[in-house]
């Protein structure tokens, strides 16, 4: 063993060892098993004797292959690994890159599930298991841009980027709020909003939606404003004054509902007012007709009242006998018999006093004449059959 150790006086201490039987070479230890072992810190390329290296650690200025002889970066990366690579401890990049080719992964330790954060040549997971969590304390996540304006952004503003979920729940625990007031003319505020249809500038694909500062003039509170001056609305929260402006408007409803049926009720009842009184009229005139028509016949039958208690009827045909057997007499027929008659100058109406009936003498009487009734036994017109009317 060949030991070069420290000059002065007192004891000396090994600083370099390198064993003959084996070659290895030991710095800081006098027993290396491996062909280089140093105690302590290492500075390689020009950090050395310039810079102190990281205690027990390894400092250089060039790059380093692990595994691999050959440069396949072009030499831009300082550490080229030819294999897997594991550490228990942290690992810092300063550069922008850490290049997987292939399929080369990289594994953030979780717990015995698996690893929490996996990387590869063509996706970035983070595992989720039962005691595994991932955060962001800091700054803000940019998920498809590298100037993100929010906490978490999809995208570049205006490009017109989609993601998906599942679902997305929003925090909304009365807890977390104060000054709760519930939203009054939600109905005017909505009628106040118009949606429209729009194709976006940088892709122009096609959709829908609102208008950032038409609704900001409405819901200032629910549009946000970036550092860039980009406008963002909340859709979410346009659900709360949309539920109000539904209520109100089934209130509107209701109402007109209820206005209307009245209103049917009020018509139905004119309706039936209207046909009930033009029914009461129609009653007045068949009254007022029949009261006529009985006046009539009153005033009629006080005629022919008069007429037979002073003797006199007035017929156009005299009828005698039954209503299934009768003879009737016309005007002329009843002239005509009048006529036959012998002329008087007697007048019905006032007859002469009567004689003095003569005492009756022995003598025998002479035949009596022929009496008026006798000489018109045979009237020279024959009276009507009892159809006649």
């Amino acid at each position: 063993m060949w030991t070069l150790v420290s000059s002065g006086s007192g004891v000396h201490s090994e600083r370099l060892v390198v064993k003959a039987e084996t070659g290895n070479v030991g710095i800081g230890t006098t027993s290396p098993v491996n062909k280089l072992d140093v105690n302590g810190s290492v500075a390689i390329g020009t950090y050395a004797g310039n810079n102190t290296a990281p205690a027990n650690g390894l400092m250089t200025s060039g790059n380093v292959y692990v595994a691999r002889n050959t440069d396949v970066g072009h030499g831009n990366y300082k550490l080229q690994v030819g294999g897997d690579m594991i550490t228990t401890g942290n690992i810092r990049v300063d550069g922008n890159t850490i290049n997987l080719p292939g399929t080369g992964l990289i594994y953030f330790a979780g717990d015995a599930s698996g690893p929490l954060i996996q990387a590869t040549a063509s996706y970035f997971r983070f595992n989720t298991y039962s005691n595994s969590k991932f955060a962001f304390t800091g700054g803000n996540v940019g998920i498809g841009t590298t100037n993100a304006g929010y906490k978490l952004q999809v995208g570049d503003a205006g490009d017109g980027t989609e993601a998906r979920a599942n679902a997305w729940n929003s925090l909304s625990d009365s807890r977390f709020k104060e000054n709760v007031v519930v939203i009054s003319g939600g109905l005017d505020k909505i009628m106040q909003l118009e949606g429209v249809s729009f194709d976006w500038k940088s892709n122009g694909k096609k959709s829908v939606g609102l208008i950032a500062q038409d609704v900001q003039k409405v819901f200032p509170e629910l549009v946000s404003v970036d550092e860039n001056g980009i406008l963002s609305l909340n859709y979410a929260g346009l659900s709360a004054p949309i539920i109000e402006a539904i209520q109100e408007q089934q209130l509107n409803i209701e109402e007109l509902m209820v206005a209307s049926q009245a209103e049917s009720l009020t018509q139905i009842e004119e309706r039936e007012w209207n046909e009930l009184s033009t029914l009461v009229n129609n009653l007045k005139i068949l009254v007022n007709s029949l009261v006529t028509r009985l006046s009539a016949i009153e005033t009629a039958f006080a005629n022919l009242t008069d007429s037979f208690f002073t003797r006199e009827a007035t017929v156009e045909t005299l009828c005698v006998g039954t209503a299934d057997d009768r003879t009737c007499l016309s005007k002329e027929q009843v002239d005509q018999i009048i006529e036959t008659l012998p002329a008087t100058d007697l007048d019905p109406a006032t007859p002469e006093p009567s004689e003095p009936t003569p005492e009756p003498s022995a003598e025998p009487s002479p035949e009596p004449s022929a009496t008026p009734s006798e000489a018109v036994a045979e009237p020279a017109v024959e009276p009507s059959d009892s159809t006649s009317p």
